[in-house]
């Protein structure tokens, strides 16, 4: 025998719930007052599925006698707090049912008494607010998720749009520390996405993470807010062996990134690849002789897991010129992008090629496809951004034009350094800089 849902307490604005509550299971309704239990019936009539009954679901006598509790599958409340109680003492601790009891619940806060009777609550009010939330707010295209976890917005449903920065690019561009696109509803499709997953438009990413996190990360799929460096963390940690004189360009990088705590250590505490949690970026003095060697460059190069800056005091970041004679283009044009953004500043992007007559077919698409990216950036996001196609040696070119920035911009490898039969041009661009570099790890 099929067991029944029974529900106490219905008005008619209910009635479209037990209809749909139908659609899954028999339905029982019980009401004392006969002249109410007439009016749901006329207004149910046709319906299969649901049936009633006349009856005290306060009495004992009720539930031991006119209801066979072990085909009783939930029972559902429409009714005050003081009745919602007693009900659920007697189904407890009388009847001992062990279903589910669920409290349509209209009040204010939750009482604590519900807990202590296992009830689980539709918050009326709340899901009034959310739905307000997700068609104001969100304009339909955010959906905070209701009935899951904490409910404080660590599950988010967000609708890829036609002008969203997410759209047409790989799910491994889109990361962050502390969230998580955990399926993408393309149509009726379900996917569970893969790092080389590309968002499409119309598609309805499931976000989860720390709310803190979510909240930022759903305004760069909708916005493009730039959040650099919040893909590893938030956390800058100042290593230091002049006493800390850089500091004022930390302020200075803490005033316009997304930086939300600073540490400061001396250099030697400092263990490139194995920093704390939540660490968005490293920082090291810039200090001519001996702290600077090649041997401590070369171990950025080999452990570095998050940004790299090595501070020259060259800020504000009027100018910044990103340089893409490296490994991880796409990391680090968008994370170059973003300091850009952040900085309000006006930027340049590099690429230092083989003389013309000498590139190949590859070479020549990938600059075409530069010159249409750095128009796409330009447009969107309304940039002061120059491409600088150059010809020769990539080091030589790019010192060249260093007399003009204030932050240089590169991306690496990691484990990747220079060796003297192969040289590594990142390495050897951030050995001889003399301008502030922020190094990308790819």
């Amino acid at each position: 025998m099929e067991k029944v849902h029974i529900v106490i307490g219905l008005s008619k604005s209910g009635l479209r719930v037990v209809k749909e509550l139908s659609e899954i299971g028999n339905v029982l309704v019980i009401e004392r007052d006969e002249d109410k239990l007439k009016e749901l019936k006329e207004a149910t009539e046709g319906t299969k599925k649901i049936s009633f009954a006349q009856g005290d679901g306060t009495s004992i006598y009720f539930w031991k006698h006119e209801i066979d509790i072990e085909n009783v599958n939930s029972v559902i409340l429409f009714v005050d707090y003081t009745l919602t109680v007693e009900i659920a003492n007697l189904l407890r601790n009388i009847v001992n049912f062990t279903g589910p009891i669920i409290c349509v619940w209209r009040g204010g806060e939750i009482p604590s008494e519900f807990e202590k009777f296992q009830i689980n609550v539709i918050d009326v009010p709340k899901l009034i607010y959310l739905s307000l939330l997700n068609q104001i707010k969100g304009s339909n295209l955010v959906k905070f998720a209701y009935g899951v976890g904490l409910e404080e917005g660590e599950v988010v449903e967000v609708t890829v749009t036609e002008t969203s920065p997410a759209l047409n690019k790989p799910l491994k561009h889109l990361g962050m520390r502390n969230v998580r696109i955990v399926l993408i509803y393309r149509g009726e499709e379900v996917i569970l996405p893969k790092g080389d997953t590309v968002i499409e438009q119309g598609d309805r990413l499931l976000i989860v993470g720390e709310p803190s996190y979510v909240k930022i990360f759903v305004e760069i799929i909708l916005k493009g807010l730039p959040d650099f460096p919040l893909r590893w963390g938030s956390k800058l940690i100042y290593c230091s062996e002049t006493n800390f004189s850089h500091y004022d360009e930390i302020d200075y990088m803490k005033s316009v990134m997304m930086i939300h705590s600073v540490v400061k250590k001396a250099s030697k505490e400092c263990e490139i690849g194995n920093q704390p949690e939540d660490t968005g970026i490293l920082v090291f003095d810039y200090i001519k002789r001996g702290f600077w060697s090649p041997s401590v460059v070369d171990t950025i190069f080999k452990r570095a897991t998050v940004p790299v800056l090595l501070s020259k005091r060259t800020h504000p970041y009027e100018n910044i010129l990103i340089s893409l004679n490296t490994d991880g283009r796409d990391m680090l044009m968008s994370s170059g992008i973003d300091i850009i953004r952040q900085a309000n500043a006006k930027g340049s992007i590099i690429y230092v090629a083989t003389v013309e007559n000498m590139r190949t077919e590859e070479e020549k698409e990938y600059i075409k496809s530069l010159r249409s990216m750095v128009s796409r950036y330009t447009k969107t996001y309304n940039l002061d951004i120059e491409l600088k196609i150059k010809e020769g040696n990539p080091v030589r070119e790019t010192l060249k034009e260093l007399k003009e920035y204030n932050l240089l911009v590169l991306g690496f490898r990691t484990g990747k350094t220079s060796t003297f039969f192969e040289p590594y041009t990142p390495h050897l661009l951030a050995e001889k800089s003399n301008i502030s570099t922020l190094l990308i790890p790819s």
